[in-house]
């Protein structure tokens, strides 16, 4: 079943792999966060 849900670049992310964003696969048009959101302050 297909999710509704905007997915994730993924792009210098270092929990991409374990991410539901990022992992999932993609269903037709999807819609992608244009910045990933991770806080990369709090690392």
């Amino acid at each position: 079943m297909p999710y509704d849900l905007t997915m994730c670049p993924g792009k210098n992310c270092p929990i991409k792999h374990s991410c539901f964003r990022f992992t999932s696969k993609i269903c037709g048009r999807q819609d992608f966060f244009v910045h990933t959101p991770y806080n990369f302050e709090k690392l």
